[in-house]
């Protein structure tokens, strides 16, 4: 049995829980905080861990798979990878 894996993206990120790193699974799985702050530089990043002390920013979403989704995801939105 295969499974598919979905990717973090900017447009699934509002609806995430939690998400685990694609390259190295055995960090486990983290809790993710949508809360798209603009930097300076005009980048956008989010928090992710127990209490949000790290930073993701969205260039490195990529790297990142959902875990879990939020209880009011729309169903459509648990399709996109």
């Amino acid at each position: 049995m295969t499974q598919t894996t979905t990717k973090l993206t900017k447009e699934n990120a509002m609806y995430v829980s939690t998400i685990v790193s694609i390259a190295h699974p055995e960090w486990g799985t983290q809790r993710f905080f949508y809360n798209s702050q603009n930097l300076n530089d005009g980048k956008m990043c989010h928090t992710f861990g127990k209490a949000g002390e790290s930073v993701l920013f969205d260039s490195d979403m990529k790297f990142w798979a959902v875990a879990s989704f939020k209880s009011n995801t729309p169903n459509c939105i648990n399709k996109i990878n």
